[in-house]
């Protein structure tokens, strides 16, 4: 059975061989690799760049653009409004959640009446 000592010497001799048999490219290969990155570079060149992208831009985008951004707006001056007006409809809110304004009824009044001896 092959040891790994064994399969470590198999793999040495075939980087060995891989190592010994560089082929190098041809002339004519690297020119036209040149070439070609010669126009690639002159055509990035005339391309202009991104211009940047404001503060304002940039948190609008972040919210998701123009359009969300004019709805979060119309929320929050509506909530500025409601809380400066305080109309009447609004006024009893804190009451109704405060104290004994709802009281836990009974929701199953027979029950009771079954349980009874009688």
């Amino acid at each position: 059975m092959p040891t790994a000592d064994d399969d470590d010497r198999m793999l040495a001799a075939h980087f060995a061989a891989a190592r010994a048999d560089v082929p190098e490219p041809s002339a004519a290969l690297l020119a036209r690799i040149v070439a070609d990155s010669e126009a690639v570079a002159d055509a990035r060149a005339g391309t202009p760049r991104h211009k940047r992208w404001s503060l304002a831009a940039r948190l609008a985008g972040a919210v998701g653009g123009w359009p969300s951004l004019a709805g979060l707006t119309a929320a929050a001056a509506c909530g500025v409004w409601i809380g400066a007006a305080m109309p009447g409809a609004v006024a009893f809110l804190p009451a109704a959640t405060q104290g004994e304004a709802y009281e836990i009824t009974d929701l199953m009044a027979g029950y009771p009446a079954l349980d009874e001896e009688g």
